[in-house]
């Protein structure tokens, strides 16, 4: 196991782990139960947009994890922090957290039940829907995909969709609706008439939906972008 180690750029925190059984550490594609007793390993938390890869980080960062004893009780352990960050998993068993910087932000959630720990991890993050239910058309039947190269494949889809008697209660579109992958713009060439297909998904009880990246972009000439130019 690890030493501690507290630096400018560079944090290290070791502790051994009551049972073998582990789950969490998303997001990545594998196993939601991680086997301790078997070899080390290690999971990257550094958000990224790419396709999916067995033991490959992905969009999301999520230090948390839930070990089980064999009695059944279980501990969860968070981790907050805002640089990248990775985690060992030993067979001892036992782990070892390193992040890049900042500050050790840890929680121990003493359960003692697997659904207690849990509790417990919602009154730090917030519980969803606590305040309130989600829409109901929201749990219903939705389609996304990236690729949908103009409003009229978008169209056509949804127009196959309703001669198929298919439940369809939400269409959602991904960044190719936009100019030059900039937020709040539309393609002036491929999605010009989306409005349209907004309307008429309306007018039929569809919804629609648009994904916004996170990111603004910096790259456009001056004054031609109000989302930067106005911060």
């Amino acid at each position: 196991v690890g030493g501690f180690i507290f630096a400018d750029q560079f944090l290290q925190i070791s502790s051994k782990l009551p049972g073998f059984d582990l789950y969490g550490l998303g997001e990545e594609q594998g196993s939601f139960l991680k086997n301790l007793r078997a070899t080390w390993s290690r999971i990257g938390f550094w958000n990224l947009d790419q396709a999916p890869e067995v033991n490959d980080n992905l969009y999301g960062s999520h230090p948390f994890m839930i070990n089980m004893m064999d009695d059944g009780s279980a501990i969860g352990i968070l981790f907050i922090n805002s640089g990248a960050m990775e985690i060992d998993l030993q067979p001892l068993p036992a782990f070892t957290f390193r992040g890049i910087g900042g500050i050790i932000d840890m929680y121990v959630f003493m359960g003692p039940s697997f659904k207690d720990v849990i509790s417990q991890y919602w009154e730090v993050i917030g519980a969803p829907f606590q305040d309130s239910l989600p829409p109901y058309w929201s749990l219903g039947f939705h389609l996304c995909r990236w690729g949908y190269k103009d409003t009229n494949t978008v169209s056509d889809l949804v127009h196959r969709m309703r001669k198929a008697n298919m439940p369809h209660d939400a269409q959602w579109n991904d960044i190719d609706h936009m100019d030059g992958k900039r937020d709040f713009t539309l393609d002036p060439k491929n999605y010009v008439d989306l409005p349209k297909l907004v309307d008429d998904l309306h007018q039929n009880s569809q919804h629609y939906v648009l994904i916004l990246d996170p990111g603004i972009s910096n790259t456009q000439k001056a004054g031609s972008y109000p989302p930067y130019d106005r911060g």
